[in-house]
């Protein structure tokens, strides 16, 4: 499942998505979360997201 995090732009598609913070933890939180890619213009946004991503996995393991 492709999941996309943003409030402006169109969705991709085949992607599910999520408009803010409160929607992406109630949407991981009811689905799960495996493997992921992010994508951001933001090289230390795109670290720190897929860092706290990595860290809620394995305390989902």
């Amino acid at each position: 499942m492709n999941l996309y995090l943003y409030d402006l732009r169109p969705t991709p598609e085949g992607f599910e998505r999520v408009y803010d913070y409160e929607e992406f933890v109630a949407f991981i939180l009811k689905n799960g979360l495996s493997e992921f890619t992010v994508h951001s213009q933001n090289p230390a946004g795109k670290e720190n997201i897929e860092t706290l991503l990595n860290n809620l996995k394995k305390f989902q393991s």
